[in-house]
């Protein structure tokens, strides 16, 4: 606990880094075989998928909505909602809540972790996962008692990310792969803190990226580094893997990067606010045009080619965009910003309503079964907007 300062201190002492060919990095440790049984009946998680993508098969208001409810808790709200197999929203805050809302704004259940709750939540089978600065990974079941944990080797800020088999992958000082029942399977080092999600490729390949500026890429089977990508500057969101499992990340020097799956890079789009060295914190999400959508610290929500990284639109706001967006079945996009508002575009990334919570966003909305999304903000509220 209490370590966040002293990784940023870090990261900022090691500078930058340079961008140098992808590099070997050390082993992991314990694998054992994959994990036998049933696939999980359902799965959800940060960015909506484990490519991060952002994308939801329902569909969010497109008409500019009402705030319905707020649960609130006793502090802010960073992480991100996910919805459970019963249409719950899932969320937790950094008074260490950990609760489940129904659609109707009724807490079902509740689980009080020791420190902190950075993550958005998990959810595989009638399993919730999620982390926190007490250094675990913590599952609840469908009532809200705990059913495992997993010691990390620092704070679990780094939402876990569920593979098609039930495989629980979890960032912090390493990148652990975790059975349904929380039995370890593998661990690998990474260099530095993760505050970003792992993401996945349909080849067996994981991409964990670090304060460092870095992005490790492992084997799912057995933890294998099989190379590792350098950036010139550290690394606070998740990768979005592409179509073809090339990657895309953003950087706190105000770029965002598109590389190969070999590591080899493709494009390089430096933000407005590069050259002031304002940042890119928000893990990209993708349209299913294939437009990149991703906030920046210059308060941009840029949309870029996924081809070739141009500028296929930008929407500016007046303060910084840390929020994932999410993006509904007809492509509409749905993000927040530290300017309090809660935007929706339309699929050419066009502004179409802007709702005020009074309070910074900086979490990713996600969209309940009846079309309604919810949000938290850092008033220590969960949000729910729709038609009355």
């Amino acid at each position: 606990m209490g370590r966040r300062g002293s990784l940023l201190a870090l990261a900022a002492l090691l500078g930058p880094l340079g961008c140098s060919p992808p590099t070997a990095d050390a082993q992991p440790q314990r694998p054992a075989p994959p994990p036998s049984g049933p696939r999980p009946r359902y799965a959800a998680m940060a960015g909506g998928d484990a490519r991060h993508t952002g994308r939801s098969e329902l569909r969010g208001p497109h008409e500019e909505p009402h705030i319905l409810w707020r649960v609130r808790t006793r502090r802010r709200v960073f992480a991100s909602p996910v919805v459970d197999a019963r249409g719950r929203a899932v969320f937790g805050s950094l008074d260490g809540e950990v609760l489940a809302v129904d659609a109707a704004g009724v807490v079902r259940w509740g689980y009080s972790a020791p420190d902190r709750v950075f993550s958005a939540p998990a959810v595989t089978g009638e399993l919730t996962v999620f982390g926190h600065d007490g250094d675990r990974v913590v599952a609840v079941d469908e009532r809200g008692a705990e059913r495992w944990s997993f010691r990390t080797g620092d704070d679990a800020d780094a939402p876990p990310t569920v593979g098609p088999d039930g495989t629980v992958y979890v960032a912090s000082a390493e990148v652990a792969a975790l059975a349904p029942d929380g039995r370890p399977r593998w661990s690998t080092p990474l260099r530095a803190h993760a505050f970003g999600p792992v993401a996945l490729t349909s080849d067996h390949r994981a991409y964990a990226t670090d304060l460092t500026g870095g992005v490790t890429i492992l084997n799912t089977d057995d933890g294998a580094v099989v190379r590792r990508v350098e950036l010139n500057a550290p690394i606070h969101g998740g990768a979005l893997v592409l179509d073809d499992n090339a990657f895309v990340v953003g950087a706190d020097d105000g770029h965002v990067r598109c590389y190969a799956p070999d590591g080899t890079p493709r494009w390089d789009h430096p933000t407005r606010g590069a050259a002031s060295g304002l940042g890119v914190r928000a893990t990209p999400a993708l349209t299913r045009d294939n437009v990149v959508v991703v906030g920046a610290e210059d308060g941009g929500i840029y949309g870029l080619r996924a081809a070739d990284g141009s500028e296929a639109f930008r929407v500016q706001t007046s303060l910084p965009v840390r929020s994932s967006a999410r993006i509904d079945a007809d492509g509409w996009i749905f993000v927040g910003s530290e300017d309090d508002q809660l935007r929706a575009l339309d699929a050419t990334g066009a502004l179409r309503w802007s709702v005020s919570l009074g309070a910074d966003i900086d979490g990713s909305p996600a969209i309940l079964p009846d079309g309604t999304l919810v949000v938290g903000a850092d008033d220590g509220a969960l949000y729910a907007l729709g038609a009355r």
